[in-house]
């Protein structure tokens, strides 16, 4: 099958940091790995604190994504975004809001501030770090 250009989600330079953000968004929700990792920093110092608080590397980022977009059932809208740029260091916070269709017929919830922090590199607005902090009761199990 050939794509046409328009679904092809890769980051590249002169791209603002919110059209950059929208690209990670557009990647997650597609489930596209490779798209998303064009907009990781290839950087040693890059982190993800998860919202029960653990600290992963950027190979773990990649093994966490790699293994949830392999799931299906889920969706995640995103509201509220806060763009913030200056020079060469910028972050976008957004809410996101996990939703997954359990075999028991339950709905996982998860809502969560996501802050995502971004350096230049290449002329590029690339993710160094992300931090996810839930809101509210973080039990996620809903009847619906």
């Amino acid at each position: 099958m050939i794509q046409s250009n328009e679904n092809i989600i890769r980051n590249r330079p002169g791209l603002t940091l919110k059209e950059t953000f929208d690209l990670y968004v557009k990647a997650v929700q597609n489930s596209d790995l490779e798209g998303l990792f064009t907009i990781v920093s290839k950087s040693e110092d890059f982190f993800f604190l998860t919202t029960r608080g653990k600290l992963i590397d950027r190979l773990g980022y990649y093994e966490f994504h790699k293994e949830w977009f392999s799931e299906t059932g889920w969706e995640m809208p995103v509201d509220n975004t806060e763009v913030y740029e200056k020079g060469e260091f910028g972050y976008t916070r957004a809410v996101f809001h996990y939703r997954e269709k359990r075999p028991q017929g339950e709905t996982y919830v998860l809502d969560s501030y996501f802050t995502l922090i971004f350096q230049k590199e290449d002329g590029m607005w690339k993710v160094v770090a992300d931090i996810c902090t839930p809101i509210g009761d973080d039990s996620g199990i809903k009847n619906k």
